[in-house]
């Protein structure tokens, strides 16, 4: 041999030796996967599809069960722990039978060199190709173990269509777990692989093959003798449709933001089912009224962790644009956010639950406040103000609100759509400020943990790794995390408060009242009737309800009570056990620090002896503002005369109670029909006995020290409260008479830009007068 040969094949040799020195790229490198989401039961609720779109599940194999193993073997390569790579014996059956008789083709493939054909792209039909899949089967074995090479190919053997890997035909065609699947399961499994066309169904084929196989398989597994009768019967496959798509909003948000193969979730699959089903038969119910989507998320405030989240009536519904996630989306929570002002004027001293609050017309600056029937009550409690949800007195507690205020509140809750505090005024507390359904309902759990906040939770391994309740307290289910000293956001009393008022709330006459469980709830309306809310606590639970339309419809009968409350109570008694779910707020009062106090009814004011009609509040001690009352005063009056006098006779004089109502709720009462007789006019010589008789008028518009911006052409209104003698006011401007009116009344005044002193004069000579700032 010439040196020029020789030299050839040292190369080739050097070449070959190089080759399989060199380790192949590692089986699996690069290999997308798909990721399972489960339930807190671990029940399955989805598989993603992996990046390249397959179902491709991955499971190591000391996951895989020893009988598929067996079987996988026993069907493909009996001889895979013994052989290099390739089966010499098999290759040529193989080739004989192709080339020489020409009979179908027959790859005689071990599963090392399937998977060189699928790891690698080898086109195996052809001789080249199968020389290829040949040398690099035996490359793959010099450098992998049989374990490694084993798991790589159950990884990735092909099931039909976008399927691959035992995992996900396991899931896909009997939708259970490998562990789960019985042996006739498991060979059907094994033989669907090596023809998915025709076996991936109810096919002779398939039957033919499973047969096959367990006529091999029972000669060294006797006892599964007893399964012979029934590997002869068809075999229900599911497909693609029939995997599991549960809370599909949920769950993609979930993926989108973990990598994990394997995601656990706070979800509960029973309840989110159960709701997904009220939804859409209350949909179907309601189409006629212009309802067509919804969104729900049901919540555990005791953990924080999400029980059912729905973003829409149907996920798949265009029309609806059902993908849109409706728990996320941002949109008002109209009257849905009062709770949340009474519950800080409680801690602020501003107010107890029977504090009398005016609902009468009232001017902030250029802001005029309208109650929703346009209607005014004139006085009410604050806990009727609450439960009727009028506009006014929740208006009136925001303007008084300090450290915070209710947008520092809700920043302090975070809240993240805020804009800056001048966009929204005091109208903010109305819902002019836009959150998620997510972020109302994390509000609503802060009451009932009350008022520490807490985010939601979703996965459940770093929620239960929080081990809610570890350390002793006497909220014991309020979450223990040193972080929360810091979320404390309102006090325990004033949440307790505010939720025993809201347990009052009026409830649908549908409701089935035999569950006989308090529902401290709320419902809201944006002001353009796009948005109709429900939200409220029960037992463990927080629910909020949204309905309304993603493209922004305005519907005229979207309202809070007419199109949310029923399906929010239709869930709660879809979901609620009468008699046995148990609540967790009313039992905590004896841990606080409230008490029963007497109040006067008709004022809420501490009780007095001139009270005619006496009650019970609660109070929080040391903090609800204590107050005698000013309304109701003892006079002398002559029982001939029925007028005041200064000196007491016997048998000729008696003391009378009377009522001091200022003119503003007079005039709400009296336009309602309620007659309230003035007081009785006072002798001459007892005016200066009767100091109280002649208040002064009070200016409620323009506000002290106010500063407005106007244009040449704008005007200013002003208006002055009196007690029910005042009959007129009169009006000046710099000492200048502009007008003369009846209290209550509003005065225009054609504005002028400068500083200017306001004054109001009653007819008795008292007056009240304030500043004003005008500039353009």
């Amino acid at each position: 041999m010439c040196l020029k040969s020789k030299l050839l094949l040292i190369t080739i040799n050097g070449i070959i030796i190089l080759y399989f020195a060199i380790t192949p790229s590692p089986l699996l490198e690069d290999i997308s996967f798909s990721q399972r989401v489960f339930d807190r039961n671990n029940k399955l609720m989805r598989i993603s599809l992996s990046k390249d779109d397959k179902y491709r599940i991955f499971t190591p194999i000391n996951e895989i069960p020893t009988t598929f193993i067996k079987a996988v073997l026993l069907y493909e390569d009996k001889h895979f722990y013994k052989h290099f790579g390739i089966n010499p014996l098999s290759l040529a059956k193989a080739f004989y039978s192709t080339y020489v008789q020409n009979n179908r083709k027959i790859g005689g493939s071990t599963i090392t060199m399937q998977i060189a054909r699928l790891r690698y792209g080898i086109n195996s039909s052809t001789i080249l190709g199968k020389i290829h899949q040949i040398i690099k089967a035996i490359h793959i074995e010099l450098h992998y173990s049989k374990d490694h090479i084993l798991e790589a190919y159950l990884n990735l053997v092909p099931y039909g269509s976008n399927i691959e890997g035992i995992a996900a035909g396991s899931y896909i065609y009997f939708n259970r777990d490998l562990k789960d699947l019985n042996l006739i399961e498991i060979l059907s499994l094994v033989v669907i692989s090596q023809n998915p066309l025709k076996r991936g169904g109810n096919y002779v084929n398939i039957l033919k093959a499973r047969k096959y196989l367990f006529n091999k398989w029972i000669t060294t597994h006797q006892e599964d003798i007893i399964y012979d009768k029934l590997i002869s019967l068809p075999i229900k496959f599911n497909r693609h449709k029939d995997l599991p798509f549960i809370a599909p909003h949920f769950t993609l948000e979930i993926l989108a933001n973990n990598d994990n193969p394997i995601i656990y979730t706070t979800i509960d699959k029973n309840l989110q089912t159960t709701i997904e089903k009220q939804v859409k038969l209350y949909i179907n119910n309601q189409k006629k009224y212009g309802i067509y989507n919804a969104a729900v998320i049901l919540i555990d405030f005791t953990t924080m962790e999400v029980l059912t989240s729905i973003g829409s009536g149907d996920f798949f519904n265009n029309d609806i644009c059902g993908k849109i996630n409706g728990t996320k989306i941002y949109r008002s929570p109209g009257s849905a956010l009062k709770p949340f002002v009474y519950a800080l004027s409680f801690d602020q001293s501003l107010i107890h639950p029977l504090t009398l609050l005016k609902d009468t017309p009232t001017y902030y600056d250029y802001y005029k406040p309208e109650n929703f029937d346009s209607r005014f009550a004139g006085v009410l409690s604050a806990k009727e103000a609450l439960i009727k949800s009028r506009n006014i007195p929740v208006i009136f507690l925001a303007s008084k609100l300090k450290n915070p205020n209710f947008y520092e509140f809700l920043q302090q809750a975070k809240i993240s759509g805020l804009r800056k505090p001048e966009n929204y005024g005091l109208s903010i507390v109305l819902g002019t400020v836009e959150m998620t359904l997510e972020e109302l309902i994390t509000l609503y759990a802060m009451l009932a943990n009350f008022g520490t906040y807490q985010p939601l939770r979703k996965n459940l391994m770093s929620s239960r790794s929080l081990s809610i309740g570890s350390r002793n307290n006497k909220f014991d289910h309020i979450d223990k995390i040193q972080d929360n000293i810091n979320n404390v956001l309102l006090s325990p009393e004033a949440s307790y408060l505010t939720l025993d008022i809201l347990k009052d709330t009026t409830r649908p006459i549908t409701y089935n009242i035999s569950h006989n469980l308090p529902i401290y709830w709320k419902t809201g309306t944006s002001s353009s009737f796009r948005d109709a809310l429900s939200v409220g606590i029960f037992g463990k639970y927080v629910l909020a309800v949204w309905v309304g339309d993603f493209k922004g419809q305005t519907y005229g009968t979207f309202t809070g009570n007419i199109s949310a409350a029923p399906l929010f109570f239709n869930i709660i008694e879809a979901i609620t056990r009468p008699n046995k779910d148990e609540d967790l707020i009313l039992s905590k009062i004896h841990e606080l620090n409230i008490t029963k106090v007497k109040v006067c009814a008709d004022t809420g004011d501490i009780d007095n002896d001139m009270c005619p009609v006496k009650t019970e509040t609660l109070f929080i001690k040391g903090k609800s503002p204590i107050k005698q009352s000013d309304i109701y005063k003892k006079i002398l009056i002559d029982l001939k005369t029925g007028m005041p006098t200064c000196q007491f006779f016997k048998g000729q004089t008696a003391y009378k109670i009377i009522n001091l109502l200022p003119t503003d709720i007079l005039l709400i009462y009296q336009k309602a029909g309620i007659h309230i007789l003035p007081k009785p006019i006072p002798k001459n010589n007892c005016n200066k006995f009767i100091n109280w008789y002649y208040q002064k008028p009070k200016i409620i518009y323009p506000v002290k020290n106010s500063l407005h911006s106007i244009k040449e052409s704008d005007t200013i209104t002003f208006s002055a409260i009196s007690n029910n003698k005042t009959n007129k006011i009169f009006w000046f401007v710099d000492n200048k008479l502009i007008a003369t009116a009846k209290p209550n009344e509003p005065v225009i005044w054609k504005a002028k830009i400068g500083e200017f002193t306001i004054s109001a004069i009653s007819d008795s000579g008292k007056s009240d007068s304030i500043k004003i700032y005008i500039k353009e």
